[in-house]
């Protein structure tokens, strides 16, 4: 991976009007700058767009004051072209990841992922690295250049370990030690599922015995059924046969019985018949006396029939004249009511005529108060827009406020850390003397103390503001509660207002309504209503008097109707009686022949019945024995159920115990197979651990690193120094024991790494993580063709900085891009290229020189 184009916005010190950082032509550069000024934020700016990892969380790299942050990288990797595009927000928590390739046409396509993840995947896969691969490989981050060597022995272990990934031979051990595990479970339960086989094997023989004797009681068991069931035939056409005897007598008695039942209804028929007879009989007899008395009431009827319309033309003349006596009551009533209104409204209008002089003084009042009011409303606008520009100008002093206590929160920390004993420059980690400590403390608290005056006047500031805040608002409060009482004020004008219209109204109206009052009383007292109905009401009564209507007379015609009428219906039915009975005789001499025939056939039914009960004697013992035999085949079937189950299931135990025995092998041979993938997975837990591949792979990756760290400790020290990795050193009790010794050969002999100053120390432990770096990115696949040191030179004098930067030279044609990270400035003029980080006001730029 080579990076060709990088563009920052808002990342960590970095503004939003930042100038691209354009790698093209740099092979060997130095990216320099004071400390402060962003360099590392570089280096986190590419490890956070193509892992989103870095020194700080997220939401830590947008720069302050900002919220949102952007990172485009461009780089080439295997002859494409690529762009990764990582953004952040803190408004929405948003993320973009976006990823592009060029294509032959020299557009970028996006090969973007289906969410965040997925592009963290495909960019790692086009890498082939990770983060913690690049960092321990590609970039040498500051403070991390002797990681390896300040270690002990085991914790070097662990770092080589780390660095050849052999974390996966332990994943496979444990995979290995898990089979194992499950090899020796499935070995278990073979062995337990072979005895139990063994245990059902064992029953074969009981049951072969058990199902001949059963099969042999089931042949004797099937030959008395037959016999049985023969015998049910026979007595079942037996019963049959009888029983249908006993249908036919049955029947005939039912027949007989059905005789009878007719017989009763026939005989009643013949009593209504005779009843029917004899009254019609009577009623012929009456003959002249009912033709008599159909005569009288006919006459009656022509009477009252006279009489009625006379009575009826007389209630006619009567509801007439009530309903004219009802319209000119009603108009007199209409009358004297529209008198009282008139009388009624007349007193009003002169009441409120009366008390219109105190209304109007009320009017008056009020509408001074409704003034006062109007003027408070004002005043309260004008309150509301104090309170609001004092809450405008709250709110600022609280922003400005809490922004001085960050950053002095920030200082504080910073001097908390200065003033630990042995504490470093915070900007460069470089060692500081007791002045240069001294000073720098002093100016933090100066810086502190500034700040604390500062928040304090805001905190001043802010309590004046709040208790002004709390004074307007109580005034309008107050305000609010006086509008409150003036909303009965402007009803009560309202009211008073509408009382005064309404007496001028009334002035108006009461010369009409004395006028209509006089002429109503006219009315009255000279009876002018309704004159009409006055006229028809003498006519109608008059006619009434001359029509000569006797109720008594009516009444007692209708008395003789009511004695009479009788004879109308017995004239119905003497006309009935003398139509009916030549017909009733002739029905009735009818039913009294039936009534013979049903008895002669019920004495036929009778005597053919007799005759078949005879045969019926044996029927009870018949039923008994079929009852009998029936129960008995019964019993002998559900026996040979019994047999047929006990036969089927010895059967099926041993057709199980035939396929258990096939199982039997099979099983054997799977614990077999089992017990031999046991044995592997063992010998594979054995070769993954720490004593079988991983020792291999530590063996063979040390000459490999100690080979390329020499071949750098030559270049930086004239070949005057030589690293050996010694894996076994001998026991003081004897014998031999694994280490990982690091052993330096100078010009004073051989001696271990800790004996070495710090400059000495330095060039062994860049050469190391040189080689170490080289080792990992060929175990990941990946081509290390970046390097980036960002480690601090000021443990070189002035020639080992020279060897160093030889050094670097003469690695060059290793990598295609090498970038040197230093605010040393004797270093910067070292480097064909030096790419620059200033920072002003508006943060940190680069420029490339």
């Amino acid at each position: 991976m080579i990076p060709v184009r990088l563009e920052l916005k808002n990342f960590m010190s970095y503004g939003e009007q930042v100038a691209p950082l354009d790698f093209t032509g740099m092979h060997l550069a130095c990216l320099s700058g004071d400390n402060g000024n962003g360099k590392s934020a570089v280096l986190d700016a590419i490890t956070w767009v193509l892992w989103g990892e870095a020194r700080a969380s997220a939401d830590q790299l947008i720069r302050l004051g900002t919220e949102e942050m952007c990172v485009t990288l461009e780089f080439l990797l295997g002859g494409d072209l690529y762009r990764v595009v990582r953004g952040r927000s803190k408004r929405n928590s948003g993320n973009i990841w976006e990823l592009y390739v060029k294509d032959t046409s020299g557009r970028f396509k996006a090969i973007t992922g289906q969410g965040i993840r997925d592009t963290g995947r495909t960019i790692q896969k086009i890498l082939r690295m990770d983060y913690k691969t690049f960092i321990n490989s590609a970039c040498i981050q500051q403070g991390r250049a002797d990681e390896f060597t300040k270690q002990s022995v085991a914790d070097r272990k662990k770092i080589l370990a780390d660095i050849l990934d052999l974390s996966r031979y332990d994943a496979l051990e444990q995979k290995a030690k898990d089979r194992r595990n499950g090899a020796d479970i499935l070995v278990q339960e073979l062995e337990r599922e072979i005895g139990r086989i063994a245990e059902d094997l064992a029953e074969e023989d009981a049951c072969k015995t058990a199902l001949a004797e059963a099969e042999s009681g089931r042949a004797e068991l099937e030959q008395g059924i037959a016999l049985k069931e023969t015998r049910l035939r026979e007595l079942q056409a037996r019963h049959a046969e009888l029983d249908a005897v006993l249908g036919r007598v049955q029947g005939l008695e039912k027949e007989a019985a059905s005789w009878r039942t007719e017989i009763l209804s026939l005989t009643t028929q013949q009593k209504a018949q005779e009843d029917r007879v004899a009254g019609n009989r009577k009623i012929i007899a009456e003959r002249d006396k009912i033709l008599e008395g159909l005569s009288k009431l006919r006459a009656a009827r022509e009477s009252t029939a006279l009489l009625d319309a006379r009575l009826q033309e007389l209630r006619g003349l009567e509801k007439e004249k009530a309903g004219l006596e009802s319209i000119i009551l009603g108009e007199r009533h209409k009358l004297d009511t529209q008198r009282q209104m008139l009388s009624r409204e007349l007193a009003e209008l002169e009441s409120k005529i009366s008390g219109a002089a105190a209304i109007e003084q009320d009017i008056a009042r009020l509408r001074s108060e409704v003034e006062e009011l109007d003027k408070l409303q004002f005043r309260r606008t004008e309150l509301e827009r104090k309170v609001n520009e004092e809450s405008d100008r709250l709110g600022m002093m609280k922003g400005q406020h809490d922004g001085l206590m960050d950053r002095k929160k920030e200082l504080e920390e910073k001097l908390a850390m200065i003033s630990l004993p042995g504490a470093k420059c915070p900007l460069c980690q470089t060692e500081l003397g007791h002045e240069k400590h001294e000073q720098v403390i002093a100016d933090y608290r100066r810086r502190i103390a500034e700040m604390q005056e500062s928040i304090n006047g805001f905190r001043k500031d802010g309590t004046q503001a709040k208790a002004r805040l709390a004074a307007l608002r109580k005034e309008i409060e107050e305000i609010d509660a006086k509008a409150s009482a003036g909303r009965d004020v402007r009803n009560r004008l309202a009211k008073a207002e509408q009382v005064v219209f309404t007496v001028e109204e009334s002035n108006k109206r009461m010369p009409s309504i004395k006028a209509k009052l006089d002429e109503v009383l006219k009315s009255i007292e000279g009876g002018k209503y309704a004159p009409e109905e006055s006229a028809r009401l003498l006519n109608i009564s008059s006619s009434i008097a001359a029509l000569t209507y006797n109720p008594e007379e009516h009444n007692k015609i209708k008395e003789d109707i009511a004695l009479l009428a009788m004879y109308e219906s017995l004239a119905a039915n003497l006309k009935n009686a003398e139509n009916s009975l030549p017909g009733d005789e002739a029905s009735l001499a009818a039913v009294r022949e039936l009534i013979l025939s049903r008895e002669r056939s019920i004495q036929e039914c009778t005597r053919s019945a007799e005759e078949l009960r005879g045969t019926l004697i044996e029927l009870p013992d018949i039923k008994a024995e079929l009852a009998l035999t029936d129960r008995e085949l019964t019993q002998l079937r559900e026996t040979d159920r019994e047999l047929t189950g006990k036969i089927a299931t010895l059967a099926s135990t041993l057709s199980r115990i035939k396929v258990l025995k096939t199982e039997a092998g099979e099983k054997k041979k799977a614990l077999d197979q089992a017990k031999k993938d046991k044995a592997a997975y063992a010998a594979l837990v054995s070769a993954f651990g720490k004593k079988g591949v991983q020792a291999l792979i530590i063996e063979n990756a040390i000459p490999e690193i100690q080979e390329e760290a020499n071949r750098l400790l030559a270049r930086m020290t004239d070949n005057a120094m030589q690293v050996a990795i010694e894996t076994i050193r001998d026991k003081k009790t004897g014998g031999t024991a694994e280490t990982l010794d690091i052993k330096i050969s100078d010009d004073m002999g051989t001696r271990s790494y800790e004996l070495f100053s710090g400059g000495e120390a330095f060039r062994v432990n860049f050469a190391l993580r040189i080689a170490l770096s080289k080792l990992l990115a060929r175990r990941a696949g990946a081509s290390l063709q970046t390097l980036i040191i960002d480690e601090g030179f000021g443990t070189q004098d002035g020639k080992g900085r020279e060897k160093l930067v030889e050094a670097i030279s003469s690695i060059q044609d290793d990598f295609s891009l090498i970038l040197v990270v230093t605010h040393i400035d004797e270093l910067k003029d070292a480097f064909p290229t030096r790419i620059e980080i200033t920072k002003d006001s508006a943060g940190s730029q680069i420029q490339v020189n």
